[in-house]
């Protein structure tokens, strides 16, 4: 049983610390950073990713039109 529970709660952080680094990064005023040279069209396609992770620089909603 513990073993069960630490896998989960290992799972909850390792995806809760993605969470924050890619808010983190998708929201800093540098725009050369590995998230937006490579993640951050194809993350702005999904409405839910885009609100999720507060991605709302122009050109974000291009995928709506």
């Amino acid at each position: 049983m513990k073993k069960v529970v630490t896998f989960f709660l290992t799972i909850f952080l390792l995806g809760l610390a993605f969470f924050i680094v890619v808010r983190y990064y998708s929201n800093t005023p540098d725009s050369d950073n590995w998230f937006n040279n490579k993640y951050r069209s194809s993350f702005a396609t999904y409405p839910a990713l885009r609100s999720l992770f507060n991605l709302t620089w122009d050109g974000d909603a291009r995928s709506d039109y």
